[in-house]
């Protein structure tokens, strides 16, 4: 989970306290900025995970379309999947509580949007993000290429239909891959659509390690994670589970080894990857409003869902002294 409360209550060493300079050098910079608070790192990355969009082959194949690059083109490939009945959903869009501000974030990214601004203030109803919604109503929901409620729609369900053959596209992580071929399903990775073109960046998520002052292990943490973060140590642990790594010589090691030709492509896009704003301290609460009532921006008002999202959020903001 985050960090950010424990530092507000100054409960954890900094990285530079604990990590050795040649383990915090070896971990893939975008990763440790995103366990930044205020500049300073605090939050370090363990393991980690990137989003592409999967799409079923024969699905696309039957109905006659290519691989989207824009948002138009998943529309337009939705509509002739839906058309030639060729899968269930064209277009698996899970807005649901399980992990709304995971698939949001993805499509706001590709407007030139996002949760927060450069400098950290919440940007949730921004005129992109509204944009945004707008558009998935118009062009997915309003015609029934996705699920008939996306708000109501988990990502754990859009994953299960993807492997049952059931769904045409949809946004994906790492498990999915071993979901498809236990399902049998033809499937391949691509560059998430945005608005305009392939996204070069995606959404990045990571399991954090933190390290509490309390009971002054200062050494003793330092040694244990110069031991974990060891290349032989991490190698051993992300091959054993399939995961994705947040050092840069088990990533070199895993894009080399030839071992691992399915998570390729989510070892390119890991070092441009976009992360929540996990330095703020609000962050976990206003996550938790978005996961509650963000899903209905595709069903109602877009723009008075985000705002009364936006309000919560800089009120919270302003509760907790950001």
């Amino acid at each position: 989970g985050g960090y950010a409360d424990k530092v507000a209550d100054d409960l954890l060493y900094e990285a530079d306290e604990v990590l050795s300079p040649k383990t915090k050098s070896n971990l893939i910079e975008s990763f440790a900025k995103a366990g930044e608070v205020d500049g300073t790192q605090y939050g370090i990355p363990f393991v980690s995970s990137a989003r592409l969009m999967f799409y079923n082959k024969d699905v696309l194949d039957a109905a006659g379309v290519e691989v989207p690059r824009t948002w138009d083109d998943v529309a337009a490939a939705a509509e002739k999947i839906k058309d030639e009945k060729a899968a269930e959903i064209p277009y698996a869009l899970p807005l649901g509580p399980e992990e709304t501000q995971g698939e949001s974030m993805i499509w706001e990214i590709g407007n030139g949007g996002g949760y927060t601004d450069a400098e950290g203030n919440y940007t949730i109803d921004s005129a992109q993000n509204v944009e945004t919604f707008e558009w998935l109503k118009e062009n997915l929901v309003d015609p029934g290429l996705t699920y008939e409620n996306p708000a109501t729609t988990d990502r754990k369900t859009a994953f299960a239909d993807f492997a049952a053959g059931k769904v045409g596209m949809l946004n994906g992580h790492p498990t999915l891959i071993q979901m498809a071929k236990d399902g049998g399903v033809d499937y391949e990775v691509a560059p998430i659509p945005g608005k305009d073109g392939p996204l070069d960046s995606t959404l990045g998520v990571a399991d954090w390690m933190m390290a509490f002052k309390d009971g002054g292990k200062q050494e003793e943490i330092r040694k244990f994670l110069d031991f974990a973060y060891a290349k032989e140590n991490t190698l051993k642990f992300d091959e054993m589970y399939n995961l994705m790594p947040v050092t840069t010589d088990t990533l070199e090691e895993m894009q080399s080894s030839g071992k691992h030709k399915d998570l390729e492509p989510f070892f390119e896009v890991l070092p441009a990857a976009q992360f929540y704003p996990l330095g703020s301290t609000s962050w976990d609460v206003v996550s938790a409003e978005i996961k509650k009532s963000g899903g209905k921006a595709v069903s109602d008002d877009p723009s008075k869902v985000l705002g009364e999202l936006q309000q919560k959020a800089e009120e919270t903001a302003a509760d907790m002294g950001e």
